[in-house]
């Protein structure tokens, strides 16, 4: 989650599968928080994390926890403390893992000459007319360099007692405290957590109230709780009474309240249905507006709906039958403008391409895709699950390396998944099959479910929490797109980049 305590979505918790992903991101953001003083809070939701889940709690911890642990003398229920020996390996550990630093300079146990050297080296990038728009961004290399100069630079300092200069060069990592891995890195100085962290100098430094940290604690602390407690919430349930309608006339408010984000792409529409409009235009003009006129955000995000007979040829083209409910949804819209997806970074994508666009996926490139029927999941037995290049309606538009792809499985790749499914679970011992019927029954129901399923639909994509998602019907991948273009505002009393300048 990018930004020094920010970027932590209840919706995006709490609808997170993996259990230990989820403790991962609440373990950070205490972390941050004891960078700012809470101490206490900090503490309440780590001792949260150690009855759940299935990776050790030391895999999920940050390293960094260690020395709040030994800033403050005391150890969270469920945890381990290190050795004074363990502390000062973890210590030098986590200054070398800082790149990009110069390599003549001794960053762990420097001396005068390296803190000069490393202080010029810090002033060459400042100089660098080149490189100084880049320098404080949230992303980029040399946001990085920086971040990982001004740290190595604080630690030389505390190792040298250069009281003032340290505390000037910590008041210029304050004042860029969400640039590139600057608190990552703030985080690994050991020397920095009693003098800094612990007592609230950094919090009273960046400006923000103590009380409303601890209602933004509080918020962590009872959104984990939930998740972790209570499991993750299902769009499917969520939106089970609306109509398709009403998700489409949600999604498009959706979509529309950011729209600024069409002009930032310099977007404009080559839909057929806008083409009609602008030809109606035209009649009563000399010339067609040109489309480099339209770099503006649409009126709706829907289109005119499918004619019987496109989705006919659809069905020709790919040689079998539409679910229904993806027919019924062209019949009212012939795939959407660009939607918005969240709830961390807002971006507009093209998730639901019109039925003109619909193709058949057997391509061999697609071998490294595996029809998964418990994605993210960790199984009682491996299986070796079968490459989507057995076959499938793919349903997405090729953007790169960023793809999310969607495909809706039938026929002789479900069996395959199914029977190899079911093979594993013949070899299987009691406490494995228990296993199985568990995971069966959170991804599909029931055994019987899973036997009578004539199709689903399967995305996956890569870098995202929930890349790999199963969907019974068209419906519920719907819904998982309306589900993550729910607006949430940031509760964090730090304010973003954006938000100060």
């Amino acid at each position: 989650m990018a930004g020094f305590l920010r970027n932590f979505s209840s919706l995006d918790i709490r609808s997170e599968r993996p259990v230990d992903t989820v403790k991962f991101h609440a373990a950070r953001k205490a972390v941050e928080l004891s960078m700012l003083g809470l101490v206490s809070e900090s503490c309440l939701i780590l001792e949260l994390l150690p009855e759940h889940g299935n990776v050790p709690n030391a895999n999920v911890m940050p390293d960094e926890a260690q020395f709040l642990f030994e800033a403050i003398d005391k150890m969270p229920e469920g945890f381990e403390r290190l050795g004074k020996e363990e502390l000062k390996d973890l210590e030098e550990e986590s200054i070398r893992k800082i790149p990009y630093l110069p390599e003549e300079v001794n960053v762990v146990n420097g001396s005068e000459d390296d803190f000069q050297a490393l202080k010029s080296w810090i002033k060459e990038l400042d100089s660098d007319e080149d490189i100084a728009w880049g320098l404080n961004a949230t992303t980029g290399y040399h946001a990085m360099r920086l971040s990982g100069s001004l740290t190595g630079l604080l630690n030389i300092a505390l190792t040298l007692n250069k009281t003032t200069e340290a505390d000037d060069i910590m008041t210029r990592i304050a004042d860029r405290i969400h640039a590139n891995q600057q608190a990552m890195y703030l985080s690994g100085i050991r020397k920095a957590w009693s003098k800094y962290f612990v007592f609230g100098w950094l919090r009273n430094k960046l400006g923000v109230a103590e009380n409303e940290l601890k209602e933004y604690a509080a918020f962590i602390h009872e959104t984990t709780k939930k998740r972790l407690e209570g499991g993750t919430i299902k769009p499917l349930e969520m939106f089970r009474n609306k109509s398709m309608e009403d998700i489409l006339k949600e999604l498009d408010k959706n979509t529309l309240r950011f729209k600024e984000k069409f002009e930032e792409i310099l977007y404009h529409s080559d839909d057929d249905d806008e083409d009609a409009e602008d030809d109606a235009e035209a009649e009563n003009n000399e010339e067609r507006p040109s489309k480099q006129q339209k770099y503006t955000a649409p009126d709706t995000i829907l289109r005119a709906p499918a004619t019987a007979e496109q989705i006919v040829a659809a069905e020709l083209k790919l040689g079998r039958p539409l679910p229904d409910d993806l027919k019924d949804f062209y019949a009212m819209t012939n795939g959407t403008r660009l939607v918005i997806r969240g709830p961390r970074f807002h971006i507009l994508s093209n998730r639901l391409p019109n039925v003109q666009s619909l193709f058949w996926e057997e391509d061999d490139y697609m071998t490294d895709y595996q029809f998964n029927l418990f994605p993210d999941a960790k199984l009682p037995v491996s299986i070796e699950w079968p490459g989507i290049e057995g076959g499938g309606i793919a349903m997405y538009e090729h953007n790169g390396q960023g793809t999310e792809y969607v495909w809706y499985i039938q026929g002789e790749l479900l069996d395959k998944a199914r029977n190899l499914l079911g093979e594993a679970y013949g070899k299987a011992n009691e406490t494995e099959k228990k296993a199985f019927d568990g995971l069966v029954a959170e991804y599909h129901g029931s055994w019987e479910q899973l036997r009578n399923l004539q199709g689903c639909w399967y995305q996956q994509s890569w870098g995202s929490p929930d890349g790999m998602v199963v969907f019974h019907n068209f419906r519920a991948y719907l819904s998982l797109v309306l589900f993550q273009s729910i607006f949430e505002e940031d509760r964090s009393p730090l304010k973003a980049l954006d938000e100060e300048y």
